[in-house]
């Protein structure tokens, strides 16, 4: 409540003294003198429209970024949780499939949101050989080309969260 009052109290006290300025300015100035003080003022909107503009751009960009962020993190869960290869459970692989299909499905919206360049970026399929021998050892049979699909798309994402002046 003390704050509340003391902002306004300088809000006022601010209005009061740039009403006093205009008045001693725009009183018995000669019209070069009010012509100079439009032109100074109009580069002072067109200098605060840039800043602006650049200002709310960043903070677009780091909101975007820490909602991504989120997406990354909610899918190194899902890394982390994949079915090992010991794991032969049709029902447990099924549901982990799923939860990556519906992770997937809501990143992807997010991005396409945010920009084609990024949801473009995130369904990208990057493939290899040295990589399908890898997955074979990271994830229970029924779940290796999800868990294969998991990992690229979580690659893409950190490059995505890496570069988000490219992308949003």
């Amino acid at each position: 409540m003390e704050k509340t009052r003391h902002y306004t109290l300088r809000i006022g006290i601010v209005i009061v003294i740039i009403c006093d300025t205009l008045k001693r300015i725009l009183y018995g100035a000669r019209p070069i003198d009010k012509t100079s003080l439009v032109v100074e003022l109009l580069v002072l909107a067109l200098i605060t429209y840039e800043v602006g503009s650049s200002i709310w751009h960043r903070i677009r960009q780091r909101r975007r970024s820490r909602r991504v962020l989120a997406c990354f993190v909610q899918g190194k869960a899902l890394e982390g949780s994949a079915p090992r290869p010991e794991i032969s459970d049709g029902t447990l692989i099924s549901n982990w499939t799923k939860s990556v299909e519906t992770w997937s499905a809501a990143t992807l919206k997010l991005l396409t949101r945010y920009s084609a360049e990024a949801s473009a970026a995130f369904l990208h399929q990057s493939g290899g050989i040295e990589s399908a021998t890898t997955y074979n050892q990271e994830a229970a049979v029924g779940a290796r080309e999800t868990y294969k699909v998991l990992r690229d798309r979580l690659d893409h994402l950190h490059d995505i969260i890496k570069r988000p002046d490219v992308y949003f």
